[in-house]
């Protein structure tokens, strides 16, 4: 017992340092020219303007896992495993990025997704 709990301590804590790592990554973009995130993310997958001074750029990567069944008879229903599925059992792990541009300077980011990562983009 003693060691499942150390081992679901040490899983937690790798995601939690995986994600404050992209989140010290993102937090150097602040103050940082618009022009200078598309150089390096790209064109964006959406842009929501808020004003004309200000919009949300969002960057989305999806990455397909490939995920092992337990039984080879095993029935996948659509509904348990977020309605995605395709041939050899893969499904996507994703990040979505969003920047806030004020005036054409980074203001501000969000990201959600099970695999926001540094170094990916």
């Amino acid at each position: 017992m003693r060691i499942f709990i150390i081992s679901a301590l040490l899983i937690i804590g790798a995601c939690t340092i995986r994600n404050n790592t992209y989140n010290d990554d993102l937090q150097k973009w602040i103050g940082q020219p618009e022009f200078e995130l598309y150089k390096q993310w790209g064109t964006p997958n959406d842009v929501f303007y808020i004003s004309n001074s200000r919009k949300i750029i969002t960057f989305t990567r999806i990455y397909k896992k490939q995920h092992l069944n337990a039984y080879s008879n095993e029935i996948n229903y659509n509904a348990i495993n977020s309605g995605y599925q395709s041939d050899n059992n893969a499904y996507p792990d994703y990040c979505r990025t969003s920047f806030t541009i004020t005036n054409g300077v980074i203001s501000d980011y969000t990201f959600s997704g099970d695999y926001c990562v540094s170094n990916t983009w």
